[in-house]
């Protein structure tokens, strides 16, 4: 990227591109405006370690109870088990890695078990 680092901190820094910080995915699939409040969800469950998961349906009741007050994002890889939930913009296996990073870069918070999405926000 051409940028000079320098480090002041112990810990992992990631870094988006100007366009990254810009670009809203939401607008991309959804039309809708990327000034819109949301949080991010991520419901689903590893096959190999199913022990950290959360039941679904309890997101659906958190969803359900805010829905009115923020959006939701639902993220998840299609490697693992996501049941779609509802009134969520659902992004299941629609990211890569940079674009999950812009998606919380512009998130109010994330929901969801340990997992890639808890590091990330």
């Amino acid at each position: 990227m051409g940028i000079k680092i320098e480090y002041h901190i112990n810990k992992p820094v990631i870094f988006l591109t100007e366009e990254e910080c810009e670009k809203s995915i939401l607008t991309e699939y959804f039309g809708v405006s990327k000034d819109i409040p949301y949080a991010i969800v991520c419901a689903g469950v590893k096959r190999d370690y199913p022990i950290k998961q959360w039941p679904v349906e309890y997101y659906q009741i958190v969803i359900n109870q805010t829905h009115n007050l923020i959006n939701w994002v639902q993220v998840g890889s299609l490697e693992h088990d996501h049941l779609p939930l509802q009134n969520v913009y659902n992004l299941i296996g629609r990211t890569n890695v940079r674009e999950l990073f812009s998606l919380v870069n512009h998130s109010k918070f994330g929901l969801g078990p340990i997992t890639f999405l808890m590091h990330a926000c």
